[in-house]
């Protein structure tokens, strides 16, 4: 991670104030101890259950969209080993915590950086739709062409096996209680002298079918390249061969479409984030109470907190 870090304040600049945002798989000490030493500031989920709170429910505010939005927070300094003081932030909603943050910022109000990390998985999301269905790590332009669908499916011929061994396995357990029930019943012990040399071969039937099934199934794949099954061409693909990439956030359609970019039309954006704004909550939140960082952010709220 050192590495990654020391990369990036080589392109952002030695003076550049940093705030780094990342999901709970890499909410560890070690990452932020690494972050500090790049001297980087870092906001992140806290992983595994929420923790017991000690600081005074207040209210913190920043402007999002040109008006204020309101969060109910416990802002306060806590100790994680292996690194040193950190800011909590525990999101209250309905009189409850449902969300604990982790920074090492104490500039930024609550309120801000809970919105910053929220609108992060919006930028995730973006990338993770535009490569599914726009293909960025590899696009050359908008010009499409259909290729076949290589992505691995069901494989039907392997769900029908799959249904006649659950069916043989059900002839035999019919068998075997058909001889519990035959000696359990009310017949003569003649009677069930006569009838066990059937229901003995019924029962040898049925296991015979079912190792007979379970063989047919053991070579059958799970799953198939689709166009195994359908060889016609329908997965949209980048041109090769035509110009350069020319894709930016701005003009980025939610699906590839075929044909040249001239003469095709807006589609409709498909949501990126299936989660609320934070423009959306009309809950109440809290300031921070901690002192001063060591260095200065530059995701400090111009708009000072209550």
């Amino acid at each position: 991670m050192g590495t990654v870090l020391a990369q990036l304040r080589e392109v952002a600049g030695p003076d550049a104030p940093i705030l780094l945002g990342f999901d709970r798989g890499g909410s560890y000490p070690s990452a932020f101890t690494a972050c500090r030493e790049a001297g980087m500031d870092w906001v992140t989920y806290r992983r595994g259950a929420l923790v017991a709170t000690h600081g005074p429910v207040r209210r913190s505010w920043t402007v999002r969209d040109g008006r204020r939005v309101y969060l109910t927070l416990i802002d306060e300094s806590i100790e994680i080993t292996g690194y040193g003081t950190a800011r909590q932030l525990t999101l209250i909603e309905d009189g409850l915590p449902v969300l604990q943050v982790l920074t090492s910022d104490t500039r930024a109000s609550g309120a801000a950086l809970l919105c910053w990390l929220r609108a992060r998985w919006r930028i995730e999301n973006l990338f993770k739709c535009a490569s599914d269905h726009n293909g960025i790590d590899a696009l050359a332009d908008y010009v499409m062409t259909l290729a076949p669908n290589t992505a691995l499916v069901p494989n039907p011929a392997r769900r029908a096996a799959r249904a006649v061994v659950t069916q043989a396995e059900q002839d035999l357990a019919t068998a075997q209680r058909s001889l519990a029930q035959m000696l359990a019943g009310p017949g003569t012990p003649k009677q069930m002298n006569a009838a066990l040399p059937g229901i003995h071969r019924t029962i040898a039937a049925a296991t015979r079918e079912l190792e007979q099934a379970k063989q047919s199934l053991a070579p059958i794949r799970a799953k198939l390249p689709a166009n195994v099954l359908d060889p016609t061409p329908n997965e949209p693909a980048p041109g090769w061969n035509a110009a350069a990439c020319r894709w930016s956030c701005g003009s980025l359609r939610s699906t590839p479409r075929l044909g040249s970019p001239s003469t095709s039309t807006a589609t409709s954006p498909t949501p990126m984030s299936t989660a609320r704004s934070c423009a959306t909550y009309s809950t109440k939140a809290a300031p921070s109470t901690t002192p001063p960082p060591r260095s200065p952010s530059p995701w400090t709220d111009p708009t000072p907190h209550e």
